[in-house]
């Protein structure tokens, strides 16, 4: 879309120019920078504003560099520039100008203005990283110390104690789901999803599980988010997935849903089948009369354009009997079942 270099590429590119800074006792530099609030724009404007600024962005950075320096867009609003011999603060004056250039972009979509800003975050090599995960992951790490510092800024890569935790957090997890992909450590437990009206079961739900070196099950939380780094960014990007897996078969189901705004905006924009409410509002449901409001507010939703709604975190009996009186249509949780790699249905 944008017409430049994706991430395979641009791991490629940094492979040959950190070689050749090898070979030539050089310093190479990667910048990796992000739109602030670009979500918020794609989800309240659309795809077609979306794409419209990633290709402005990418047409006025691309002016903006070298002929030897390599403009990638790594996916979603997520870009990278590799500088393969950088001399005196030339990274940094760089960063000045993409910061200042995309802040003075002038973008007006269907009668409105949009203003953009960036983060953006720099890192050496061979003075900050000894390899290219090590320059990568402190690109990103200076990208989110720009942000903290107020975004529509840039940072080199500051080496302090919390920066330095976080990247051997990244690296470490991203070895081991290398890992035990390599040695088939991780494992599916299945939890029974069941039609709210009559208790029969309705399928069931496939949950990833990575086994450490002590036996102990870890859950996805810890690893999920290194492992979906091919997850789509945009809604364009979402709904042509969406039709893949149709083509394939599979429904689609929207997790989390009432988490946020832009929950809605996914729900007006993708073509799901299912609607899944966040378990945040199912938790002491019958104690909570204001989750009691949001929850029949959901389910109206979700069954006014034509969707199957399921409610998970479902842990007691009165809990249940609400939102069968509210018309969800399908449940889940541990008042019906548990989680287990031999769920007794797989065994019919």
């Amino acid at each position: 879309m944008t017409g430049l270099f994706n991430r395979h590429r641009f791991q490629q590119e940094l492979a040959r120019t950190m070689l050749e800074a090898d070979r030539h006792q050089t310093q190479c530099a990667v910048m990796f920078f992000d739109l602030d609030e670009f979500k918020s724009i794609n989800d309240s404007y659309g795809h077609r504003a979306g794409d419209a600024l990633l290709i402005r962005v990418a047409g006025e950075i691309g002016a903006l560099g070298r002929h030897n320096e390599v403009l990638a867009r790594l996916g979603g609003d997520e870009f990278a520039i590799l500088l393969p011999t950088v001399l005196g603060k030339e990274a940094e004056m760089l960063a000045d100008r993409v910061v200042r250039a995309i802040a003075q972009i002038p973008f007006r979509f269907e009668g409105h203005n949009l203003r953009l800003t960036t983060s953006l975050g720099i890192a050496y090599y061979p003075g900050q990283a000894a390899d290219a995960d090590d320059l990568v992951a402190r690109a990103d790490i200076a990208m989110y110390q720009a942000k903290d510092a107020g975004k529509n800024t840039w940072r080199v890569f500051r080496a302090d104690i919390s920066a330095d935790s976080e990247m051997r957090s990244r690296l470490s997890w991203g070895e081991r789901v290398s890992n035990a992909l390599d040695k088939s450590l991780f494992q599916l437990h299945f939890q029974g999803v069941y039609r709210a009206q009559d208790g029969s079961l309705s399928h069931l739900e496939a949950l990833i599980r990575m086994i450490d070196a002590a036996t102990q099950l870890i859950m996805p939380t810890h690893f999920i988010q290194l492992a979906e780094t091919a997850a789509v960014s945009d809604l364009h990007d979402a709904q042509r997935l969406i039709d893949a897996l149709r083509q394939l078969g599979c429904g689609v189901c929207l997790d989390d849903f009432g988490v946020g705004f832009a929950s809605f905006a996914y729900l007006k924009h993708l073509q799901v089948d299912i609607i899944k409410i966040d378990g945040i509002f199912i938790r002491d449901l019958s104690h909570d009369p204001d989750n009691q409001v949001f929850v029949r507010a959901m389910v109206s939703v979700g069954r006014g354009l034509g969707k199957a709604v399921v409610a998970e975190y479902v842990e007691d009996d009165k809990t249940l009997a609400l939102l069968r009186e509210f018309g969800v249509d399908l449940v889940q949780g541990y008042h019906l079942d548990h989680p287990v790699a031999d769920h007794p249905a797989l065994m019919r």
